[in-house]
């Protein structure tokens, strides 16, 4: 796993004006209120970072409230050579920071995992 720093991320992955070309790497993801805390995991490639309407209804509502405040939505890069590096990564920032809904952490995450991973990647 290699992690991305903020510039590093925009330079390789092109994220200008919350746009990103397409990527052939395969990543993981946290997505973090603007003083760093995470509040949604997850594993992607291509535009999948970028993609806000296949999140669940709580994260986008929380998306929303940072963007109407006028703030920005940090976002943390970990890169990995395969797709199942992605996603057993993803499951370990789900393990290490706990799901909302099931009262055992933080993060935004209303489903397995699994589940979504097998229609998203």
């Amino acid at each position: 796993m290699k992690y991305l720093s903020i510039c590093r991320v925009k330079r390789d992955l092109g994220l200008r004006e919350g746009i990103v070309k397409l990527v052939a790497c395969f990543y993981s993801y946290l997505f973090c209120y603007p003083d760093g805390i995470p509040y949604y995991a997850g594993a992607g490639t291509k535009l999948r970072i970028q993609n806000a309407k296949r999140r669940n209804a709580y994260a986008e509502r929380i998306r929303l409230k940072i963007n109407k405040q006028g703030r920005q939505i940090v976002k943390i890069i970990f890169e990995h050579s395969s797709r199942e590096e992605a996603i057993i990564d993803e499951k370990r920032l789900i393990k290490l920071y706990g799901r909302w809904d099931n009262g055992t952490g933080i993060l935004a995450i209303l489903q397995m995992v699994e589940m979504v991973l097998l229609e998203e990647l």
